[in-house]
C-alpha cells in the first residue's frame, strides 16, 4: 500500500501545482485534486486544464509503466459546462 501511495503522489503533485485553487462561495480555497486509495477526483474549472492534466497523465504513465484505464473513468459537468467530453477520452455524464 505504501508503494502505490508513493506513487499516486507522484501524479497528483504537478496538478496541484498546475491547476488553479478553486473557491466556492465565501468558503477557503481548496485544492483541486482529491485522492483516496485507488480513486482520485480532478476538479476542473476551465477547458485548458485538460491539457495539464493530460500532461500530468502522460508523465506518471512514462514514470511508472500505469496506464489510466479512460473506461472506467467519468467525467461530472456542473454548472453552465456544455463540451461534450474531454480531450482526455473521458465521457461527461449526469450521475456519477
Amino acid at each position: 500500500m505504501v508503494l502505490c501511495v508513493l506513487c499516486l503522489h507522484t501524479f497528483i503533485r504537478p496538478l496541484e501545482e498546475n491547476l488553479p485553487v478553486l473557491q466556492i462561495g465565501r468558503s477557503k480555497p481548496f485544492t483541486p485534486v482529491l485522492a483516496y486509495a485507488d480513486g482520485m477526483y480532478v476538479f476542473v474549472s476551465q477547458s485548458t486544464d485538460f491539457a495539464k492534466i493530460h500532461q500530468a497523465i502522460c508523465c506518471f504513465e512514462q514514470a511508472t509503466m500505469v496506464l489510466l484505464n479512460t473506461s472506467k473513468s467519468k467525467g461530472r459537468a456542473v454548472g453552465a459546462w456544455t463540451e461534450p467530453r474531454t480531450m482526455l477520452g473521458i465521457e461527461l455524464h449526469d450521475r456519477v
